[in-house]
């Protein structure tokens, strides 16, 4: 079989080299990997996509392809295999609740299958925080950022709940109860959730060092912030967003830095770019 899952994670990592070529100003070295990445590419959405079903599957042997609809075709988006005009039918299956939109989102099946496991089943349409996070951040890169918003909280205050009952932070988690599964005290990657998942996506502060850049994705009506947020090897910030009364209103947010920063604020209905000094700058 051709898995979906390994397919798709070659591409995304052949797209991460050959960016690293270029930052590196070595794009001689990478030209096999980007015809490589470039024929993978063309090769599963030509033989691994089925159209009827807008999901991208596992190839058998003598070419047919997989009905069984899983986590591991989400791949797909933060590899960015996915042509933006199959991105919304690919995407609208996280928001069905026969799907994945469960009690606990993403669960790593489809409810819609036979074999699908209201407990969990380890991968049987468990929630695990790693494939979680994956998705998030493909979401991110097709810019479906209230749906990435609403599957972050629903998964935060999941894990939350089954800790705060004396559960411990599990390996992973049942799709249609508030359980914890397996390996109590698993902090490993489902450590994602309260770190990640709750910065980049509840807080929704997304940094991008790099490129000197900070995303402020403003979703919470109430107040909440974080101090000494590191930014880079030198960078210090203390990041405030005051409540609001709704999500349409601007934020209100002041950010104390000792480095100079491009801050892109978002919220529902609107956008703004400052360049911000060192200081206190209210956006």
């Amino acid at each position: 079989m051709s898995w979906i899952d390994i397919s798709l994670q070659e591409v995304f990592a052949g797209s991460i080299l050959i960016e690293m070529a270029k930052k590196l100003n070595r794009q001689s070295d990478v030209i096999e990997i980007e015809k490589e990445t470039a024929s993978l590419k063309a090769f599963i959405n030509a033989n691994m996509w089925d159209d009827r079903k807008s999901f991208y599957f596992d190839r058998m042997k003598d070419g047919s392809i997989s009905d069984v609809k899983s986590i591991a075709g989400y791949w797909a988006l933060i590899s960015g295999v996915v042509p933006q005009n199959r991105a919304d039918r690919f995407v609208a299956h996280l928001e069905n609740k026969s799907e994945f939109d469960r009690v606990h989102r993403v669960p790593t099946l489809s409810a819609d299958n036979p074999h699908f496991d209201p407990n969990g089943g380890y991968w049987l349409g468990s929630i695990w925080a790693p494939t979680n996070y994956m998705v998030l951040r493909g979401l991110t890169k097709y810019k479906y950022d209230s749906l990435a918003y609403e599957i972050a909280t629903n998964h935060l205050n999941n894990v939350v709940e089954v800790f705060s009952k004396g559960g411990g932070i599990r390996e992973n988690y049942a799709p249609d109860k508030v359980q914890g599964n397996d390996g109590k005290d698993f902090v490993g990657w489902t450590g994602l959730v309260p770190i990640c998942v709750l910065f980049e996506y509840v807080f929704g502060i997304r940094p991008d060092v790099p490129e000197n850049t900070l995303v402020l994705d403003v979703r919470l009506t109430d107040e909440y912030g974080i101090n000494q947020y590191p930014f880079g090897s030198t960078g210090m910030l203390n990041i405030l967003c005051k409540k609001r009364k709704n999500e349409s209103q601007k934020p209100s947010v002041s950010i104390q830095s000792n480095v100079p920063i491009k801050v892109t604020l978002k919220w529902k209905g609107g956008e703004l770019t400052k360049e911000i000094t060192p200081g206190k700058t209210t956006l």
